[in-house]
């Protein structure tokens, strides 16, 4: 039984990933992709958008990604390269191998306070996504799975195109379950660090 570090709260509280008008515009970002970050040409049944293409190169610019990992959890976290300051929250990715469910337990990567990187939270949800995947060896018949406020929804997971993500049930109140595809897409993930943590810091309890 993995724990969280005393956080218990599950639902994904992103409403603020959004851009300044409460909408995620799927719009190329000025910045150029480099060359060879996608390591293979992506299976034709699993395209890559242009948004991703452009974007995911200009997140990782700016930021390095580090993580931790347990036994089935990894806490991500995102660094600002310049002043080398954690700008991240809570970023907890999980694995339901019984279900074959990639879980979002908490995406609060806080870059919508950076400036300009209204753009970038999807790129980030994208590039994590692929390497827990990838740190895990999951199969292409993963789905990806999450709780989120409705409004959150609407205004930022349902624009994902990449993912598909639908809201299979309506919770409680105004929460949402949602599930989409897991593209099994060869791309480079070796840029994540394995974070060094003193032992008080450790995210995961057995």
């Amino acid at each position: 039984m993995v724990g969280y570090g005393g956080r218990t709260k599950l639902t994904v509280e992103s409403e603020q990933e959004v851009d300044g008008a409460g909408k995620l515009r799927l719009l190329r970002v000025p910045g150029r992709a480099k060359k060879g970050f996608f390591k293979r040409r992506p299976q034709m049944n699993c395209p890559i958008s242009e948004f991703l293409r452009e974007n995911i190169p200009i997140l990782l610019d700016r930021y390095d990604l580090s993580y931790c990992k347990g036994k089935d959890c990894i806490e991500y976290f995102v660094i600002d390269k310049h002043t080398h300051e954690q700008i991240s929250y809570d970023v907890i990715l999980c694995l339901d191998r019984p279900a074959k469910r990639l879980i979002v337990r908490r995406f609060c990567p806080e870059l919508y306070k950076q400036v300009e990187c209204h753009y970038l939270s999807a790129a980030c949800f994208y590039i994590l996504i692929h390497h827990f995947a990838h740190e895990y060896h999951l199969p292409k018949d993963y789905c990806v799975c999450l709780e989120t406020r409705r409004e959150v929804y609407k205004n930022f997971f349902s624009l994902l195109s990449d993912f598909h993500l639908e809201v299979k049930k309506v919770k409680f109140g105004k929460s949402v379950e949602v599930c989409g595809d897991y593209p099994d897409i060869d791309i480079d993930t070796t840029m994540f660090k394995k974070a060094q943590l003193e032992a008080q810091d450790l995210p995961f309890s057995v």
